[in-house]
Order: C-alpha cells, then sequence, then structure tokens
C-alpha cells in the first residue's frame, strides 16, 4: 500500500496546526529569503526601489542556469528512488524532489503573496503538492525530471552561446612589440596607449585598434566581420584589435586600446544580448500567466471533488515554462547565427521588428556612398585626351591631399601614369590651383574658378550646365588659357546596395528613400541609379528624425540606416535602425543592429533570420499549448486517462519544441559541413587536374 505523505507525516509526529500569523510569516519569509541575506527591517517588508527583483533574475531562479544541472542530476536519482517499492527509499526520492523544487515554490510563492500574481508557478507548486500528498511519488519525481530537463538544455545552449561570445575575439596578446625612437621594444599589453606605435608580425595578433603607418599585410578578421576571406591593408587602412596578421608586417598608431577598442565593446554587447527576450516570447508568457488562475481554479476543484488525479491532469495544462524554455532558446539560436555572419543585434526585441518593416531610409554620405569621390569619366576638349587631361590634373594635384586630389591620382595610377615633381606653384586657396610647367601655365578648379583666371567656358556651357544640374562635380582643367577637358567626379556607391535594394523588395518592403543634405540634383540622381521611391534633399541633421517621425504618423513601420554622428537621433527614432563597423561612435550607440563587415552585403540575410525567428517562435507556441489540447481531449474522451501519459505527452510537447528551437543551429551545422565537402573536392579535382 502506497502511504500518503500526511500518513507517513503522522507517523513521524510532526504535524502541527498552523497559527493565525500564517499569512504574515510567510510574507516575511518570502521577502527576505528571495533576495540576498538583508537585516529583517522595514525595508525588508517593503523593499526599496533600489533593491527590486526584476522580473529576469526571478527567471534565473529557476530556467537556464548552472543549478538545473544539478537539479536534473538529483530529480533523476529521486526517480530512481520513488521506483522502489521500499516506503523508506520511496520517501527519500520525494523528500529529494522536494529540495530541488524548492526555488520554484520560493518564486511562486513570492509573487502570490508580495506581488499578488496567479503565474503558472502556482500551477506546478499545486501539481507537487497533490502528487506528494496522495503519495505519487514516482509520478511527482517524473514530472520533476521532464521540467529539469527543458530547463538543462536551455542551460546548456546558453552556456554555449556564452563560450562562442569568448571564442568570437582571438585571445589578445601577454607582450607587444612598441616602437620608440626607432627601436622595437617588447612591453606588457597594459601598458599600449592611444598614440603609441605598434609593430605587428605574421602570425600575431593585433592587440589595439589603429591605422596603418608604415607596411601592408593581410589580415584575418572573420571574428569582426563574419568574413573568412583575408582583408588586404596598407597605409592609413584601419585595423582592429583581436584580428590577426596573416602576412606581411606593419606599423600601426594605436587610436583605442583596452576597453575602448571595437572588440571589447562589441564583446560587451554580445554579452548583454544572450539574455534578451522578444515581444513575443513575453506576450506568451503573459498570457500563459493570465490562464494560470481559471486552470489553478478548475484543477483544485476537480481534485477537491475526490478527482484528485484529474485534478493534476488539468493542472499539468500549463504552458509558461515551456514558452520560458522553447522561445528563448530559439532566439538565442538566431542571434548566434547572425554572430557568426558578421551581424550584431543589441536585443532580439530589435530583431523582432525587422519583419514589419515597410520603409528604409538611407542616409547618402558614408551610408549609401563610400564617402569619397572617383572620377566617372573623362570629357577632353580640342586637341587633349583624356590621358592628357587627367595627366595635367595630376601634376596640379600631387602636393595635395584632399579627397578630389586623391580621386584624380588614383585614376592617374589606374592609367598607369608617371607624374613629376613640380617645384614651383602657385595656390589660391580653397578656389583652384595654377601650376606653371616647363611648356605652360596649368589651371585647375572649378568653372568659377577658371572664368575670375580668365578662362572662356562659353562654348561649353551647354555641357556644364548639364553636368552640374545632374549633381555631378566637374574639375576643368586648362593649358595656357584653353580648356583641355573636363573631369566628372561622383561619389562612389556602395557596389552592393543595388542587388541588396532588390533582395529586400522581394522580400516585401515597399518603400526606399534617400536622406541627405545635398542639393535635388544630387539627390536625385543617386535614388534614381538605385531605384529609390523617394528622396530628402537638403535636409538639416537634426531635420532627419522628422522625416522618419512624418513616416510613422503615416502608419509606416521605419528602419533608418546611417553611420554619422547626425544620423544618432534619427537612428533612435527609427523603428528599427542599421549602423555598420566603422561608423562614429553615436551613431553605433544609437543603432540596434550593427553590420560588422563594414558594408551592407548581410542585410537582405538580416531579414530574413528575422522572417525565420517570427516564425520559428510562432512554431514554439504551437507546440507549447499542443500538449495541453491533446490532454484536454484524453480527459474528456478516456476514462482512465492517466496522470503518467500526461506527464509523458507534456514531456513529448516539450521536447518538440525544443527540438524546434534547436533546429535552426543544426540547419546552419550541417549547411557548413555540405560546404566544406564541396570545398574539399574542388580542391581534390584541381589537385588531380
Amino acid at each position: 500500500m502506497n502511504l500518503t505523505l500526511l500518513e507517513h507525516l503522522a507517523g513521524f509526529g510532526v504535524i502541527t496546526k498552523l497559527g493565525d500569523k500564517t499569512f504574515e510569516a510567510v510574507n516575511s519569509f518570502l521577502v527576505r529569503t528571495a533576495r540576498d541575506p538583508v537585516p529583517v527591517t522595514d525595508d525588508a517588508i517593503n523593499p526599496p526601489e533600489t533593491t527590486p527583483i526584476s522580473e529576469e533574475s526571478e527567471i534565473d531562479l529557476i530556467v537556464g542556469t548552472k543549478k538545473d544541472e544539478q537539479s536534473l542530476a538529483l530529480s533523476v536519482g529521486a526517480l530512481a528512488l520513488t521506483a522502489s517499492s521500499a516506503p523508506l527509499l520511496s520517501f527519500s526520492g520525494a523528500a529529494i524532489n522536494v529540495y530541488v523544487l524548492y526555488p520554484i515554490f520560493k518564486r511562486g510563492f513570492y509573487r502570490l503573496f508580495i506581488k499578488r500574481q496567479f503565474t503558472n508557478d502556482l500551477l506546478i507548486i499545486l501539481v507537487n503538492i497533490l502528487l506528494l500528498l496522495s503519495g505519487h511519488f514516482f509520478l511527482l519525481t517524473m514530472s520533476t525530471v521532464t521540467f529539469f530537463f527543458g530547463s538543462w538544455i536551455q542551460y546548456r545552449a546558453k552556456m554555449r552561446s556564452a563560450r562562442e561570445i569568448s571564442e568570437l575575439f582571438a585571445t589578445m596578446p601577454g607582450k607587444v612589440w612598441l616602437l620608440k625612437d626607432g627601436i622595437e621594444i617588447e612591453v606588457p599589453l597594459e601598458q599600449v596607449m592611444a598614440g603609441d606605435l605598434v609593430v605587428v608580425h605574421p602570425s600575431e595578433i593585433i592587440p589595439a585598434d589603429g591605422f596603418i603607418v608604415t607596411g601592408s599585410c593581410q589580415i584575418d578578421q572573420h571574428t569582426l566581420t563574419g568574413e573568412f576571406q583575408y582583408a588586404e591593408k596598407t597605409v592609413d587602412d584601419k585595423v582592429f584589435a583581436s584580428t590577426m596578421i596573416v602576412s606581411g608586417v606593419i606599423t600601426y598608431k594605436v587610436t583605442s586600446a583596452g576597453s575602448e577598442t571595437l572588440a571589447h565593446q562589441l564583446n560587451e554587447i554580445l554579452k548583454h544580448s544572450v539574455d534578451s527576450k522578444t515581444q513575443l516570447n513575453m506576450k506568451g508568457e503573459e498570457w500563459a500567466d493570465r490562464t494560470a488562475l481559471p486552470i489553478m481554479i478548475l484543477g483544485t476543484v476537480v481534485a477537491a471533488s475526490g478527482q484528485i488525479l484529474h485534478g493534476i491532469i488539468i493542472l499539468k495544462f500549463a504552458i509558461g515554462n515551456t514558452i520560458r524554455i522553447a522561445c528563448p532558446l530559439g532566439t538565442l539560436n538566431y542571434m548566434t547565427i547572425l554572430t557568426r555572419k558578421g551581424i550584431l543585434v543589441k536585443s532580439s526585441r530589435e530583431l523582432e521588428k525587422l519583419p514589419e518593416i515597410d520603409t528604409i531610409l538611407f542616409d547618402k554620405t558614408g551610408t549609401i556612398t563610400e564617402g569619397k569621390p572617383v572620377v566617372r569619366e573623362v570629357i577632353p576638349l580640342g586637341a587633349a585626351d583624356g590621358k592628357r587631361v587627367i595627366e595635367l590634373a595630376a601634376i596640379a594635384e600631387k602636393r595635395m591631399s584632399h579627397p578630389i586630389a586623391m580621386a584624380i591620382l588614383e585614376k592617374a595610377d589606374e592609367m598607369g601614369l608617371s607624374i613629376p615633381d613640380i617645384a614651383e606653384k602657385s595656390y589660391t586657396i580653397s578656389m583652384g590651383i595654377t601650376v606653371k610647367l616647363p611648356d605652360g601655365v596649368v589651371t585647375v578648379g572649378s568653372r568659377r574658378f577658371l572664368e575670375s583666371e580668365g578662362i572662356d567656358l562659353s562654348g561649353y556651357a551647354s555641357i556644364l550646365d548639364e553636368l552640374l544640374t545632374s549633381g555631378f562635380n566637374v574639375v576643368v582643367v586648362a593649358l595656357n588659357s584653353d580648356a583641355s577637358g573636363f573631369i566628372v567626379l561622383e561619389e562612389a556607391v556602395r557596389p552592393e546596395i543595388v542587388s541588396q535594394v532588390e533582395a529586400l523588395r522581394a522580400r516585401g518592403i515597399k518603400h526606399f528613400g534617400l536622406v541627405t543634405g545635398d542639393q535635388e540634383h544630387s539627390a536625385r540622381r543617386i535614388a534614381k541609379a538605385l531605384n529609390f521611391d523617394s528622396y530628402y534633399h537638403s535636409v538639416l541633421p537634426e531635420k532627419k528624425a522628422d522625416i522618419v517621425r512624418m513616416l510613422q504618423e503615416e502608419g509606416r513601420s521605419v528602419c533608418f540606416v546611417g553611420d554619422g554622428i547626425n544620423d544618432a537621433i534619427a537612428l533612435k527614432q527609427a523603428d528599427a535602425s542599421i549602423s555598420f563597423s566603422g561608423a562614429s561612435t553615436a551613431a553605433a550607440d544609437s543603432a540596434n543592429i550593427i553590420l560588422l563587415s563594414g558594408g551592407f552585403e548581410s542585410l537582405d540575410k538580416l531579414f530574413e533570420v528575422a522572417e525565420a525567428l517570427r516564425t520559428n517562435l510562432k512554431e514554439s507556441l504551437t507546440l507549447a499549448v499542443a500538449p495541453s489540447v491533446v490532454n484536454i481531449i484524453g480527459l474528456v474522451t478516456i476514462p482512465e486517462y492517466s496522470v503518467l501519459a500526461a506527464i509523458l505527452i507534456k514531456f513529448v510537447g516539450r521536447g518538440a519544441a525544443i527540438a524546434n528551437a534547436m533546429y535552426p543551429l543544426v540547419k546552419e551545422q550541417r549547411e557548413k559541413g555540405r560546404l566544406k565537402v564541396e570545398e574539399r573536392q574542388v580542391e581534390e579535382k584541381q589537385v588531380e587536374g
């Protein structure tokens, strides 16, 4: 005969009558034990706002912590004991079960007595109390094992994610080679400061952010960008801490060290993103908690009528803990996938907003464009040809360092021109350059400058008007007062933008807009070239947020993409905001999502993953509810429907929800394996060939 707990306790002589102060005693106890121990004072009964228990910290008391691993092991041991026919062993198993369930009891009673909330925890408590009092110790421990198994899976996933984050950034070197007075000196990493010159050799980790002063190299920077193709870097290029030199030797000047480096900041953001929750996740938990009271009342009434096991089955309708495990687990896995692809999402809630976006606004300079001009076209005039026009302009601009000069010099280098040094020069500040050569005087600059120098351009007025109206920058080149040609420049548009916009349109995003401080002709030309739906020109920095707000008031869900300090307010105003590695600190801080590659190659992938996450969460919620539906049907249609069947069905449902949450990561691993096999096959064929 299976004795009830009350009979066991009566035998031990420990049944007592609760006093009149039960509620106050429980209230005081819960306030003290729900936190680190504090003195029993007025503050203990009415805790100050400076030490609240947050929703997250309460959940951490039970789900997804190191203690779950221990609790699972103990509950499995308790299950083995309760399977025994010996009363003492069975009772011992029940006692162990009570011990491992203590955190659930604590949280459930805390919410009931302190917060006056009826939650799913109370259903778990009632189920366990009823099973305990009715002497069904085996069912009690079986239920506990299924609960902690799911929590243990979530804990393992969190630990895996944390481990990947710690391994994402290469181990920093303990020693660094500083260049002082032409001599390399080895110093501890902690002594490196902004302004220092650091020398890095092949296979060494770059210890701090900076820019190259001398040398060139290939760098493996997949930890920051997600790209495994080596990046070629040379003088003036930026380098980042935690990336590795593959070949070449460089000396670079440190701009940020220690906690100020990009790698350190990204690492901190990733650590905080591990525990973020989606709105759908929180709504599911809220809905589950709202159903807790009616389920508890119904189950209690049925149990009080003598149908204890049927009452327990009703109480097992609770779905909150499956939601708490499966939804965060799926979210965490998708966040991990994005991190591996070089996309940093600061909060899963921001990722959840992306499928609702119907409008994307792009800042122009430094975002749509690369922030530097390039030579689009050379228009020779008279007897000169294109090479001669570029050569004359390059001679004049050789000692200059402004963006237009650099664009002309790059074009000359591309054409293979050798540009001589000219000692005697005469400059007109900010308007143009005049250079005396053996065969004449070269004048280079704007239309206004050349006309002010007495050079007649009236015969080319229509050409110049058309170019300038179209938004191009035009440099006029003249030799001995005769126009030799026009160099037409434009801002270099990021090459991946067009394909990414097309892909996003196919995904259902309806409106793309350009926001810029440039004049209308320039904004119109770029917007047309990119097939954008609208453009906003001559926009002051503080007005960008007003445009976002205006579109939101029209009922649109707006994503803003920007990189500059003047984009920060608009980024905060938008429903979703995207920036990228290399953007200003203000933009990176304001944006919810950062593309670590520094470009937009992964923009469509970001939206693809966001849509997949939403689908996965809905599937997990469905799988969380399904076991309860099956148990209801079983209870109504099968007279001998058992608690064990209800527990096993709940376990199968929870397992399916967890498997669904894990599937995206498994799928990605399979895809990686397939690609590796294909790469190996290609290599083998090349060797055979």
